[in-house]
């Protein structure tokens, strides 16, 4: 269980970290700030704003019966419409929490604390971690709003924000090197993204026939189609899975064939019935010697050998065409 000590740590963190927030903030032009960006308050300066009220209700309104402004507590987003208002309010409820903190002991952890929008106590260690989870949930929230701004959001990561309250040198300050690392990374991941998003738009519909089709994930597509036209051979054990979920299953034979497309490429084999014997013995034969070589996972013994048929090569250029972007 955390201590009272353990608390004015904490806060000491979340203290840092919304007067940096608060800086950057400030630092925005003004309709940044004040823009709808359609999140749980609209506006940059309302998020920022309600963490702040967060912290006055419970443990200012709740834990101590009184905000340090009343009238701005008890009034709407508008009450404060910019964020040096914002600050104002801000700073006059971190002191009176300091004041608060700066006197809690062990015992007090227990109190019951009774929130006007609750139906019942919570003790006050419950109303201290509620606090600092729901400012780092709504951190997440700003953070995610400055990226799209392609601004850098300030230090939030518990270590190096410690590490800065105690001015040891260190993890806290980011130089201008890891500040360009940081938006290339974030940059990086957009453009995976984006044509990730467009290669899955690119796959073709599942065939159909008379046999049943069975479906396969297009991330597995995209894993299998990546080794296939990078690499240009047999596809590596662990992607197998792709290769033959996209197969269909013949139920009348009781084994996987080939889509319909593909199927025509191969020799007519329509005259055969493998519920003869002799048809059936020599199928089982040749599946049995298809199966010693280490690549049988991803071919059907029915279509050709190995080295006669070329369908892999052609296969692989498709789908390199597909990431191209070109179309058939």
């Amino acid at each position: 269980m955390p201590t009272a000590a353990d608390f004015r740590d904490i806060y000491e963190y979340n203290w840092r970290v919304l007067r940096d927030y608060c800086d950057a903030l400030s630092a925005l032009p003004e309709e940044a700030v004040l823009k709808n960006r359609e999140a749980t308050y609209q506006s940059m300066k309302n998020i920022f704003h309600h963490i702040v009220k967060v912290h006055d209700g419970w443990l200012n309104v709740s834990a101590q019966d009184d905000s340090p402004d009343p009238k701005v507590y008890d009034g709407d987003f508008d009450a404060l419409p910019t964020m040096a208002s914002v600050r104002a309010y801000m700073e006059k409820v971190i002191a009176k929490e300091q004041s608060f903190l700066a006197s809690l002991q062990d015992g007090d952890l227990d109190r019951p604390v009774q929130a006007w929008w609750k139906k019942r106590p919570h003790p006050l260690r419950d109303a201290l971690m509620q606090v600092t989870f729901e400012q780092a949930h709504h951190l997440g929230e700003l953070i995610a709003l400055f990226w799209q701004q392609d601004v850098e959001p300030p230090e939030m990561t518990w270590i190096d924000v410690r590490t800065a309250i105690a001015e040891i040198p260190g993890n806290a300050a980011r130089s201008p090197l890891q500040e360009a690392s940081s938006r290339t990374n974030r940059d990086s991941k957009a453009r995976s993204a984006s044509m990730i998003g467009y290669f899955m738009s690119s796959l073709p519909a599942p065939r159909t026939t008379a046999a049943a089709t069975v479906s396969v994930p297009r991330t597995n597509r995209i894993v299998y189609a990546h080794v296939r036209a990078q690499g240009r051979g047999v596809v590596p054990e662990e992607h197998t899975a792709s290769r033959h979920h996209e197969q269909l299953f013949d139920a009348d034979r009781g084994r996987y064939a080939e889509p319909q497309h593909v199927r025509e490429t191969g020799p007519d084999v329509s005259h055969l019935d493998l519920h003869e014997a002799d048809v059936r013995g020599l199928a089982e034969v040749a599946e049995q010697i298809h199966l010693a070589r280490p690549e049988a996972h991803d071919r059907d013994p029915r279509y050709g050998t190995f080295e006669e048929d070329d369908r892999r090569a052609w296969e692989g250029e498709r789908l390199e065409d597909v990431v191209r972007g070109s179309r058939d």
